[in-house]
């Protein structure tokens, strides 16, 4: 990637989610865009450019591409809608840390945040604005959907469906062929098994 990008929120994830792409050499960051901090402000180094409303306009002074920095899942739908509503034409980039370890028949989506250290074997999927955190292993066949939060640690066995809207507490442990249902929430260090 060898172009402007922006990243929306700049809460902690949001930071982990730069260091990833600055971990890659790629692109050029312009800064933050937030509707909680002054425009203006640095954060971690970089400017806050603008919110939400001031999207638009910024857009149409220079173009950019982006990803939505933010760990909740309500929160990241919300502001990727808005952003759409906007500018049907933006482009997601995803943050995929250089030491993560991704299959070349793997699929990815748009949006993605890959953390450090995670593992995504063959022919799994990963659907859009999805976050697969730090030392988090999918096996190979799986399949994320979108808005899905991936903890630290968390080890997903092979052909494996995690419905959209899931959230996989820290250290989970998901048996092979287990289907995860919409809205679940999988409790730190538990282990799901679930082969509907």
């Amino acid at each position: 990637m060898d172009k402007n990008f922006v990243i929306f929120g700049c809460s902690g994830h949001a930071r982990v989610v730069l260091e990833n792409i600055i971990s890659n050499g790629d692109g050029h960051f312009l800064g933050w865009i937030d509707n909680t901090v002054k425009k203006g402000t640095k954060v971690f180094g970089f400017p806050v450019i603008g919110n939400d409303e001031d999207l638009k306009n910024l857009y149409s002074t220079e173009k950019f591409s982006g990803i939505v920095g933010i760990g909740n899942i309500l929160s990241r739908q919300k502001v990727v809608r808005y952003i759409i509503k906007q500018i049907p034409e933006f482009e997601f980039i995803n943050s995929i840390h250089s030491s993560a370890i991704i299959s070349p028949s793997a699929n990815l989506g748009d949006g993605i945040a890959i953390m450090p250290g995670a593992i995504i074997n063959s022919e799994s999927k990963i659907g859009n604005h999805s976050i697969i955190n730090t030392g988090a292993q999918i096996d190979h066949n799986c399949e994320v959907s979108e808005y899905v939060n991936i903890s630290p640690a968390v080890i997903i066995g092979g052909n494996v469906r995690v419905s959209s809207n899931c959230i996989l507490g820290m250290g989970a442990i998901v048996i092979n062929n287990s289907i995860i249902p919409e809205n679940t929430k999988v409790k730190a260090g538990s282990i799901f098994h679930n082969s509907n």
